[in-house]
Order: structure tokens, then C-alpha cells, then sequence
């Protein structure tokens, strides 16, 4: 299957005149950026590393042609800014952003459930959560090599699967790690 640069591969492909389902999901896990320490959890805002990285981040991922169809974040401030500030890299609407309480201070068995949980419609999308769930679900689920990933690290694990409900049992046919450091 070849896709064209600068665009998410589509659910649906033509083939001799029919469409037929994409067999490939793109999961995008990133953790957010860095925010300072201070009001209660979820109210903690980027502070001004993580309004500089977040973008930066965003901007590397359309470089790529990275492009997703669904951004999802946690219900805490800081994730919700990495989102806003990544999506304007990518021109995704910032009103399409789906805020999941879910996601804040998941754990594998959460992450697990909300991408079983995601819309076929979708075959590439991005979530934006915490540690330890991020690094834990990257490296003991899908056998990334990462550990306790930096703020805004950015997980791509594409997925040989038709299906979301297949891609948390499934193992990732090829994935990419990057960070703001990096």
C-alpha cells in the first residue's frame, strides 16, 4: 500500500472500482508537555518549555506526513495545551480535539481500553496522556525501547490491523520514537 506524502493514509481505499477497508492503524502516543508544578493536578498549565516544545513537536510530526484523523487528550490542562499547540502544527481543529477523562493518569488496562474503544472511521489517531501509562504501554505492551519518556515524546506504532479492537493485542510492524531533544 503506498500513501501519498503530507496525508494520513484514508479508512477506505478504491480497488478495481470497489472500496475496501485500509488494513493499517496509526497509533500516535505522546506524552505531554512540560508543565510547571503549583495548582492542583489537573489545572497545571505547559510552562514555557512545553509552549515551546509542543509545537516544535507538531511541526515535526506534518513534516513527516503525519496527519491524524482523531486527536485525543486527557482531561488536564497540560495535555489539552500540548493538543491545541500540536494541532495547529498540523491543521487539525482545535473544536475536534476529544477531551477523555480516561486518559488522565491512565494505566496500561485504560490505554488498552480507549484504543479497543476508537472509532474505525479513524485510521490514524493521536493521544495525548501521562506517565508512567505512556512509557508503560509503549515498552511492556508493544515492546518499544523506551523508558520513562521525556515530556512531549512523540510514540508512532503502526498497526497491520483492519480493526482498533485488533490493535491492542496486536504488535506494531513498525513504530518511531522522537523527542524535543533529540
Amino acid at each position: 500500500i503506498s500513501f501519498q506524502k503530507g496525508c494520513c493514509p484514508s479508512t477506505y481505499r478504491e480497488t478495481n472500482g470497489k472500496q475496501t477497508r485500509n488494513p493499517l492503524k496509526k497509533l500516535i502516543l505522546i506524552r505531554h508537555a512540560k508543565s510547571d508544578m503549583g495548582p492542583p493536578d489537573l489545572e497545571r498549565c505547559l510552562n514555557e518549555q512545553g509552549l515551546a516544545d509542543a509545537p516544535v513537536m507538531g511541526t515535526r510530526l506534518a513534516r513527516n506526513g503525519i496527519r491524524p484523523g482523531q486527536l485525543v487528550a486527557s482531561s488536564a490542562l497540560r495535555a489539552q495545551e500540548t493538543a491545541r499547540l500540536m494541532a495547529a502544527e498540523l491543521d487539525y481543529p482545535v473544536e475536534d480535539i476529544v477531551v477523555e477523562p480516561r486518559l488522565y493518569n491512565a494505566q496500561v488496562d485504560a490505554w488498552l481500553e480507549i484504543i479497543r474503544e476508537l472509532n474505525d472511521r479513524w485510521s490514524s489517531v493521536m493521544c495525548v496522556g501521562h506517565n508512567p501509562g505512556v512509557s508503560d504501554l509503549a515498552a511492556g505492551v508493544y515492546g518499544m525501547p523506551v523508558m520513562d519518556v521525556p515530556t512531549c515524546s512523540v510514540m508512532t506504532l503502526d498497526f497491520a490491523a483492519t480493526y482498533w479492537s485488533e490493535v491492542p493485542s496486536s504488535f506494531p510492524a513498525a513504530t518511531d520514537y522522537d523527542y524535543p531533544r533529540k
